[in-house]
């Protein structure tokens, strides 16, 4: 079995195989006994939807690598995956076959590219229906106009590790030269000999961060340095992971869909228990944008 395969198995199935059943049922939130501990009250609880778990009684959560290491006492990936392989209960799902490859549309090419500092009232009205402010969005974005067809347009630019750009306005989403991750330098303590990384699938996700970090909402351990790896796309994973080897702790804020879980049970699986996923936080939301926009919508109610 692969981690691949692995990951699509479902907790409630997994838990049922090692004899763990649901104390509650409130929708697709499952309630369970805590497998780690004896209690009366269930404190575990179960996501259906997402095929996440969170044990609230040690603060910690993740996808079925990190619950299987608990479980079976062990760090081995491959002993892990030979366990599911053969545990009896667990239906195994076959991968899916890649479709037939097809060709992809070439982009239409831009010319007369020029960056410059973010200015453009539009870009910045963008921004505040975002719930961004102006002087964070300046802080890592500029403004990149071009060219397409004769005609000339302008939008976000947001920089990659390979010189390209994530471009966004309010009707494009796309991106200028090669795809790639963003990997950003933060905070140093110079008498801190450790260090951390916090992981999100877009740049909208990485400004909403520091959003919420400004407002007080999130309140992290210091590290002696810190980083950023933002993927611009989950098909950057690959490229992300090899950054991640080194780091000591690893904090992920990936989207609450399909492909987010996946990625995020990718790197539990490979990094636990180093990583964090914080998803959980804004688990009723898609993103951490979709968070802070509701967080500013309950803040004008009140």
């Amino acid at each position: 079995m692969s981690i691949e395969q692995a990951i699509q198995i479902s907790l409630v199935d997994f838990l049922a195989s090692m004899g763990f059943h649901p104390a509650q049922v409130r929708g697709y939130k499952l309630w369970y006994l805590s497998p780690f501990r004896a209690e009366s009250k269930p404190s575990f609880k179960v996501n259906v939807e997402m095929n996440l778990w969170y044990d609230f009684g040690e603060g910690v959560g993740g996808g079925i690598i990190p619950l299987a290491k608990r479980l079976f006492g062990t760090d081995d990936i491959a002993a892990i995956l030979k366990r599911m392989e053969t545990q009896p209960g667990i239906p195994v799902c076959a991968i899916p076959a890649r479709p037939p490859s097809v060709k992809r549309k070439e982009e239409p090419t831009m010319k007369n590219i020029h960056s410059q500092p973010l200015t453009h009232h539009a870009l910045a009205d963008y921004l505040a229906k975002r719930c961004i402010p102006l002087e964070i969005g300046r802080s890592y974005c500029c403004e990149v106009h071009y060219e397409i067809h004769g005609k000339r347009y302008f939008a976000l630019g947001f920089p990659n590790s390979s010189g390209g750009y994530e471009l966004r306005n309010p009707y494009f989403k796309g991106c200028m030269g090669r795809k790639d991750i963003t990997i950003l330098k933060g905070e140093e303590v110079k008498e801190l000999d450790t260090s951390c990384c916090h992981v999100f699938e877009g740049f909208f996700d990485f400004l909403s961060f520091r959003v919420l970090q400004a407002m007080g909402k999130l309140r992290l351990p210091s590290y002696g340095s810190t980083h950023y790896i933002i993927l611009n796309s989950v098909n950057n994973l690959g490229k992300a992971l090899r950054e991640m080897t080194h780091i000591e702790r690893i904090f992920t804020y990936l989207d609450n869909d399909q492909a987010g879980r996946k990625a995020t049970e990718t790197i539990l699986g490979l990094y636990a228990p180093r990583t964090v996923d914080l998803s959980f936080m804004f688990e009723d939301h898609n993103d951490l944008n979709d968070y802070l926009l509701h967080l500013n919508a309950e803040a004008k109610k009140q």
